[in-house]
């Protein structure tokens, strides 16, 4: 048997390298240089400068604190959580949208991507905004309400990002 195993792996061509590709690397059958990357994911073009981690940094908080402020504001009248984070996710979705499709061709727009995109918008519409009270609902056996929350959530986010991408950056 482990004679078959030698005869057949010689058979074999040679694996290609399994070592990813580095920054500079030159693609097979061309001269141009290729990016590294994960899988299908490409990696970061470089280090992230001390503007973009301080826009992010301040903008997630912003948001933070404007989703806490929010649910508390709203938690009073209505007495679940549920109601301002469908409307926090729904709208921070619709906007975000509409920031991604304004800095498209406006470097100016673009250059506030990291502050009001990734870390207001982001902050303000965390997945965990989603997760959390589905997850307590299932655990409180509230299966039918927990199937709602998600689907009017993912419904939701779905239309406003449609709307947001069909109103652009105007």
């Amino acid at each position: 048997m482990d004679e078959l195993l030698r005869e057949r792996d010689a058979s074999l061509p040679e694996p290609a390298s399994r070592t990813p590709p580095r920054d500079g690397d030159v693609r097979p059958g061309t001269a141009r240089p290729r990016r590294a990357s994960v899988g299908h994911v490409r990696a970061l073009p470089g280090p992230t400068d001390a503007r973009t981690l301080r826009d992010v940094a301040v903008g997630g908080a912003v948001g933070s604190l404007l989703r806490a402020g929010a649910v508390l504001a709203v938690l009073s009248a209505v007495h679940s959580e549920l109601v301002p984070l469908l409307v926090l996710n729904v709208t921070g979705t619709y906007l975000l949208a509409r920031l991604v499709v304004g800095a498209r061709h406006d470097p100016r727009r673009r250059a506030r991507l990291p502050l009001l995109g990734t870390g207001l918008l982001g902050a303000l519409t965390t997945f965990s905004g989603l997760v959390v009270p589905l997850a307590l609902l299932l655990v409180d056996g509230a299966g039918p309400l927990a199937l709602v929350w998600a689907a009017s959530s993912l419904a939701g986010g779905v239309a406003a990002a449609a709307a947001g991408l069909r109103r652009g950056g105007t």
